[in-house]
């Protein structure tokens, strides 16, 4: 009979054991729902005000999650030329040859590359 009893004493020690981790189990589940989704971030777009002659070879750019949709958006990191004063050409416009007359450009070999990242 006492050992029925000791028996018993510890599967209800063990059930208690077991509920308490399933609880801990639960608290963390719900911290962790809690992070897995974010809202994002919002950019606005300001114009410069000014041209300015990146680079869009693949190492020289960043793709970004942008927004509550985390929309995958281009980052240029490499400001080739600032203040681009270059005439005629329109904003956002990539692959104009009139950009290789940029001042950041230099010519190497019979070809024109940017001074400040060689791309």
């Amino acid at each position: 009979m006492a050992a029925i009893a000791v028996i018993i004493q510890t599967n209800v020690q063990r059930i208690s054991d077991h509920k308490e981790l399933i609880c801990n189990d639960e608290r963390a589940l719900k911290e962790f729902l809690k992070q897995l989704y974010w809202k994002g971030i919002t950019v606005e777009r300001a114009p410069l005000g000014h041209p300015r002659t990146v680079c869009t070879h693949k190492d020289c750019i960043e793709h970004i999650a942008v927004g509550k949709d985390s929309i995958r958006q281009i980052n240029y990191k490499q400001h080739c030329h600032a203040r681009c004063g270059l005439p005629g050409i329109p904003s956002e416009v990539v692959g104009d040859s009139r950009l290789q007359n940029c001042a950041a450009m230099d010519e190497c070999n019979g070809e024109i590359k940017c001074g400040d990242c060689s791309h």
